[in-house]
């Protein structure tokens, strides 16, 4: 993956801000952490490092899965983890430690904790600038027969929004999905870390009532991380010739979710 520009500071705003309606619209996340959990069922972890927690929700079927394991969930947004911790009050910080922290910038409380048996993530890592360079730390914190299992959003996430707002605009318009690593590139730059991994492709078709509530979609779980400071739509003007669009190419407000699911095991 090619070292890309990327604004922590608008993507950890992007998802503390939608820390309160995160849930109620992440009905897409939702599949990726179901099928990773689904991915790790049955395998006994002793401690298990999450990248991009989140409310938690994955956090928690970790915790019930691996009884017994210690937990370090860390996430770029304060907002986030504070949700967690709500979620998760019950386990004590020996059993499950939630921090905020970048998955790109470990902090050295988090790497003497190691090695992970298990290192996992969802849906986080295609917001990161240099995925190699931080997949060759986490290398350094696996246990020798540990896993790294995690998911990513692909290039041909919102690709008939994408299609819709340049035709509609008639220019170019770049969504920041259409930066995310496909499935060579990301086979590619995981190998070169681990020597071989396993990956997955899942395309979800959603469809919407209206625009506006695909735009609210990714308003209210974070990911509508502008690549310049304009808004995506600035006018109602501009959003029924947007949903025009939609509806003249592609009969409906639908668009396509392509996640990857990457699996290391050593």
């Amino acid at each position: 993956m090619i070292t890309r520009p990327v604004d922590k500071e608008k993507i950890k705003n992007a998802f503390s801000k939608a820390a309160a309606t995160y849930e109620e619209w992440a009905n897409v996340q939702n599949i990726s952490e179901e099928r990773l959990a689904a991915k790790i069922e049955g395998r006994n972890y002793s401690n298990i490092l999450e990248i991009g927690c989140g409310t938690g929700r994955l956090t928690a079927r970790l915790a019930t899965l691996n009884p017994k394991a210690k937990i370090t969930a860390i996430d770029l947004a304060p907002a986030m983890v504070k949700k967690a911790q709500g979620r998760l009050a019950a386990y004590d910080d020996e059993r499950i430690s939630l921090l905020k922290a970048d998955g790109e910038n470990l902090p050295e409380k988090i790497l003497n904790k190691a090695p992970y048996d298990l290192i996992i993530s969802s849906a986080t890592f295609q917001w990161f600038a240099d995925l190699k360079k931080a997949l060759g730390v986490y290398s350094t914190i696996l246990s020798q027969k540990g896993d790294i299992i995690f998911s990513v959003f692909g290039p041909s996430t919102l690709k008939e929004l994408q299609t819709a707002l340049v035709n509609a605009a008639d220019r170019k318009t770049a969504l920041i999905s259409s930066l995310f690593p496909g499935k060579e590139e990301l086979t590619a730059l995981v190998t070169a870390v681990f020597g071989a991994c396993q990956v997955e492709e899942l395309l979800i078709k959603k469809e919407y009532d209206t625009l506006i509530e695909l735009l609210s979609s990714l308003k209210y779980t974070g990911v509508a991380v502008p690549l310049k400071r304009r808004p995506l739509i600035r006018s109602r003007k501009g959003l029924a010739r947007v949903e025009q669009e939609f509806l003249q190419r592609f009969g409906a407000i639908k668009v396509t979710y392509q996640i990857f699911f990457v699996t290391v095991s050593r």
